[in-house]
């Protein structure tokens, strides 16, 4: 048996998995990686379109499985919205897996990231838990690790948005943008324009 430091990804539905992924015209968007009994060995557990919820119905007690998930961050102002794809990498270690197995896990993660190349990682998830992968969870780490640009939603797959307004996370993480326009500059109201000076009254 190989080492616990070396994973086998030979399995020929990889890659294409790996590829649809990475293709922001292709819908689907998530994709499970778990090993074949208790060799090194990862096969293609599942991918699809559901997103999140395909993803953790794929979690087993029992197996250890790395995941990608492609999370969109939708900025929606009046009636323009700006989309930004985010990759979510999730190590998943049931809550029934051996302490020897556990023990390869971090090694076996690293080299499977390593196979993730082509993408950036927006966050790292470690979970055992299905209270872990909840839609606000992931939420905040997404948030935290953003730029200065916040989205004002995330969508996590069909039906699974996690607004930032309506949950008050936006206005936790601060403003949105710094600078003011010149349309809310006018109705500030700290933005007032003095008023002339009274005309003397005439003498006599």
């Amino acid at each position: 048996m190989a080492s616990g430091r070396e994973v086998d990804l030979s399995d020929p539905a990889i890659k294409p998995a790996f590829d649809s992924l990475k293709d922001m015209k292709s819908p689907n968007n998530w994709l499970a990686l778990g090993f074949v009994g208790k060799t090194n060995k990862l096969e293609l557990v599942g991918t699809g379109t559901e997103g999140l919820s395909g993803l953790t119905a794929v979690l087993a007690e029992d197996r250890v499985i790395f995941c990608l998930l492609r999370v969109i961050g939708a900025d929606v102002q009046a009636n323009v919205t700006s989309n930004r794809e985010k990759f979510v990498y999730i190590s998943w270690i049931g809550s029934k897996v051996g302490v020897m197995q556990r023990a390869k896990v971090g090694m076996q993660s690293k080299v499977v990231q390593q196979y993730f190349a082509g993408i950036s990682l927006a966050i790292n998830v470690d979970a055992s838990t299905q209270a872990d992968l909840e839609l606000e969870a992931l939420a905040k780490r997404l948030l935290a690790c953003g730029g200065a640009h916040k989205p004002t939603k995330y969508v996590f797959g069909p039906g699974q948005e996690y607004n930032l307004v309506e949950s008050g996370l936006l206005g936790a993480a601060g403003p949105r943008s710094p600078v003011a326009s010149s349309s809310e500059e006018a109705k500030s109201p700290s933005h007032t324009e003095s008023a002339p000076p009274a005309e003397a009254a005439p003498t006599e």
